[in-house]
């Protein structure tokens, strides 16, 4: 119990887990999503509202412009984008995308 809500640590299959560093893959689909907001402003503003909230409630950091440096050498950039129920226009939930796969393997094939 962590400031009254319950936290725990990420369950790896392996101790160390094996994961190549994945920041040219992420910075591609960073790119694309970029060139789909720039195609429509209220989805630009409905996405920019929820990532300004992560950043708010520090759920979320600004990644270094060098590569992350851990001390199991492992770094991963989580991709995400915007999904949109074709019901609901008005609402935008980001979705991250633990199952990218860079070099075969993704976040997700990594968890137990």
């Amino acid at each position: 119990m962590e400031e009254g809500n319950y936290q725990t640590d990420v369950r790896w299959k392996d101790d160390v887990p094996c994961l190549p560093n994945n920041r040219a893959m992420a910075e591609h689909r960073l790119k694309l999503l970029r060139r789909r907001l720039l195609k429509d402003p209220y989805l630009r503003l409905k996405y920019s509202a929820f990532l300004d909230s992560l950043f708010d409630n520090r759920h979320a950091q600004m990644v270094p412009k060098t590569p992350l440096e851990h001390t199991a050498g492992v770094a991963w950039y989580l991709p995400h984008g915007p999904v949109v129920n074709p019901s609901r226009l008005d609402k935008v939930r980001v979705a991250f995308d633990c199952a990218a796969r860079y070099s075969v393997l993704s976040l997700t094939s990594q968890l137990l």
